[in-house]
């Protein structure tokens, strides 16, 4: 009987480490295919963590990276430029991006653009964090903090490769077969806006999942954001 639980236990061990090598390797390979991507949303904030070395970045949501465009910033002020805006996301994620990126070089100028409602309730901005996951293996000490806002198992999940990278497969093969142009981070809009009233306003939040009461969790994203330029720039105080 002993001689079976042996047996068990190593046959246990053994799958466990094949699982293992199958995961580093194959997560391997999806991370180099992630890190060579030229165009997309990933191939963007990878260059704002690791080559970045503009005089002025920008963070923000949409509206920072469809409205700041580098090469009039550049052209006004006589500085390199890079939007770092990200559709989509809310304060947690521009400050581990930031985060990330101070911890290979400081820029010159901060630019934080901040919306109306950036404060509020959004739970769709937690499950947004997962584009942070491909970053994971070598900024944990950066991520790990927001990543942990909705989870007590970050570590756990996070320990497989392939687990990083489960979101970005698809991404790397559409823009692949179909790059997305960008123009230093900047990616404009054509067509007309349309004025919108009170109602469609509340119409367009109650599609966004949005509540009406802050999240605190935003707010300390924002004095975070705050202390570092406090601290880089001496100012504010």
């Amino acid at each position: 009987m002993e001689k079976k639980h042996i047996q068990t236990l190593s046959k246990g061990i053994k799958f466990i480490l094949i699982l293992l090598v199958l995961d580093f390797s194959f997560g391997y390979i999806a991370k180099q295919f992630f890190y060579n991507q030229e165009t997309g949303k990933y191939a963007r904030s990878t260059h704002a963590i690791k080559e970045t070395e503009a005089d002025i970045l920008i963070f923000g949501s949409s509206h920072a990276h469809r409205h700041y465009i580098p090469e009039v910033i550049e052209k006004e002020l006589g500085q390199s430029c890079y939007n770092a805006g990200a559709e989509g996301q809310q304060l947690v994620y521009h400050g581990a991006l930031l985060d990330m990126v101070l911890k290979r070089y400081t820029p010159k100028t901060i630019v934080l653009n901040i919306d109306t409602d950036f404060l509020l309730e959004f739970e769709d901005a937690y499950g947004r964090l997962s584009d942070l996951h491909p970053y994971y293996s070598e900024y944990s000490q950066e991520l790990k903090p927001v990543l942990g806002l909705r989870s007590k198992f970050v570590d756990v999940k996070l320990f497989f490769h392939l687990y990083q990278m489960n979101s970005t497969i698809m991404h790397i093969i559409r823009y692949g077969i179909s790059p997305q142009v960008d123009y230093k981070g900047y990616r404009p809009l054509f067509g007309s806006i349309k004025k919108k009233n009170n109602k469609d306003r509340i119409e367009d939040q109650n599609k966004e999942n949005r509540g009406d009461v802050i999240d605190q969790n935003f707010v300390d994203a924002l004095k975070k954001f705050i202390a570092i330029f406090q601290r880089m720039y001496h100012f504010l105080r």
